[in-house]
């Protein structure tokens, strides 16, 4: 968004720049706010266009037109909106007790020395000192000694504007060297302007002073600021377009006390930040984050009833985490409120690829009998091509999102990048971290229930007849005694041993 300002009869002004304005490429919008004297043009563009590029076509066509326009119009002020425009934080600069400074040398001392050590800092992009209390040099006129002296008015504001500036006049060049002759004509002290000559003819010249009085005054306040309930100068500190908002507030913060040694009659406050609202929201995600974690190891744990769950969420999760910011970091996000909440929606998707690769390792163990090497490799690549496809059509679904244009993909992308850089991580650890960690997992608990072999001895001991064969979920399904059960009604045993005789077609039974 970029925003021209130009005063003299604003309609038609404001007529003439919409024109031009609406022929740049990529243009949004064009609009105008046309009051006494001032015309507010504001022109938004589409995402695909930089804000420096728009910002340059958009000078490039009011010098255009500039030809267009009436010659005592104001020059034009183009400036740049974005997301990076409002303050990240905002000094407030009021002179010390004691001190020999006012709020008028304050804002001198703002606007110059102070504000350009803060643009040095090289995560602050703009300062805008505000708040009024603007020196400036003002020149009363006497009406009678104006007449006395046959001036007008007018006379005197065209000898202030032909003096009040530095020209060049020239070069002078000799056989050894060249020199620039420059008329340095700026006024700096109230002497200066008193001694410029208004009237210079037969007889003695008529200077400034013997028609008016000049002194130092204050611009005729348009804006006020307090700052901690004390008239201030306040200082609106920006960041980068690219930049971040605690960098550039930890930066500033960090230079406060350098700032106040060098300027011991200003105090320097804080008196507004963003910081304390971005931790606040950034803690509590975090919090959020924390305590859906939890939540999904309580989950496997009450449905699966398997230590070995909880412990492969203890594993998976970190790994997937860590893995997931190391790839935003490298990708340039920032931790905040969108990026957190992909890490957030991603918590139960991740433990789904890990899950399926463990059960079927142990299915290879337990059932097949094969060896613990031989069932971590065999188990694996058996379903790794199975949770690729469930993988990739979930960071499918999130492509769209991730290239939609426009103002949904400025806020959404960071939230499916990170979703998206998640299940990869998964599915990365659960093909690769997983495996080699099979054997130890294995062995370390176990679903609450039976082991191997504990089907049969509880049969031996307290239920002659029965067998209990332990399932998914812990629950006990009795088989009747002397019955012969086919797969259609008995499911298959979750820790049976070498052999499965559902599978070679012979019934299970027991007498």
């Amino acid at each position: 968004m970029a925003r021209g300002l130009c005063r003299r009869r604003g309609g038609d002004v404001s007529r003439i720049i919409e024109k031009e304005l609406k022929t740049i490429q990529l243009v949004r919008r064009v609009t105008s706010t046309s009051n006494d004297e001032v015309s507010v043009v504001l022109a938004e563009f589409h995402y695909e266009k930089g804000l420096d590029s728009a910002a340059t076509d958009l000078s490039n066509a009011l010098h255009k037109i500039r030809p267009l326009l009436p010659r005592d119009s104001s020059p034009f002020q183009v400036y740049k909106v974005s997301s990076a425009t409002p303050a990240v934080l905002t000094l407030a600069l009021t002179p010390k007790e004691g001190s020999h400074l006012d709020l008028s040398m304050v804002r001198q001392l703002a606007d110059n020395p102070i504000k350009e050590a803060l643009l040095r800092l090289p995560d602050v992009a703009n300062g805008e000192v505000f708040g009024g209390y603007q020196q400036v040099l003002r020149v009363t006129l006497d009406p009678d000694k104006l007449q006395t002296y046959r001036l007008r008015p007018g006379q005197v504001m065209q000898a202030l504007k032909a003096c009040n500036r530095n020209t060049p006049e020239g070069l002078l060049v000799t056989h050894q060297t060249h020199f620039l002759l420059k008329n340095r004509g700026e006024f700096i002290r109230p002497e200066e302007v008193g001694a410029v000559v208004v009237r210079a003819g037969a007889g003695p010249p008529v200077y400034l002073r013997d028609v008016a009085t000049v002194e130092r005054g204050i611009q005729e306040r348009l804006s006020a600021f307090h700052g901690n309930g004390k008239p201030a100068i306040g200082i609106n500190i920006q960041r980068r377009l690219s930049g971040f908002a605690l960098p550039t507030i930890a930066s500033v913060t960090k230079y406060l006390p350098q700032l106040e040694r060098q300027f011991p009659g200003i105090r320097l406050e804080i008196a507004h930040t963003q910081g304390e609202l971005i931790h606040t929201s950034v803690t509590n995600m975090v919090d959020a984050l924390r305590d859906a974690i939890i939540m999904t190891v309580i989950v496997i744990f009450l449905f699966l009833a398997d230590v070995r769950g909880v412990i492969l969420a203890g594993i998976s999760i970190p790994f997937t985490y860590l893995i997931t910011f190391a790839f935003m970091w490298l990708f340039g996000f920032e931790c905040n409120m969108v990026t957190l909440t992909g890490v957030i929606l991603g918590v139960g998707m991740l433990l789904d690829d890990a899950i399926v690769v463990l059960e079927n390792i142990e299915r290879h163990y337990r059932k097949l009998g094969e060896d613990i090497r031989e069932a971590t490799i065999g188990g694996t690549e058996e379903v790794m091509l199975a949770i690729l496809s469930g993988t990739y059509a979930t960071v499918v679904v999130l492509l769209p999102i991730i290239y939609i244009g426009g103002f949904v993909q400025t806020v959404l992308r960071p939230l499916s990048l990170t979703l998206s850089i998640a299940l990869i991580a998964s599915y990365l650890v659960s093909v690769t971290i997983l495996p080699i960690l099979a054997p130890t997992l294995l062995k370390i608990g176990g679903r609450l229930g039976c082991h191997r072999g504990c089907a049969s001895e509880r049969a031996g001991k307290g239920f002659p007849g029965h067998a209990f064969l332990p399932r998914r979920a812990g629950f006990l399904c009795p088989v009747g005694a002397g019955g012969s059960h086919s797969p259609a009604n008995t499911p298959p045993v979750g820790n049976a041993a070498h052999a499965n005789p559902w599978r070679d077609g012979a019934p299970l039974s027991f007498g």
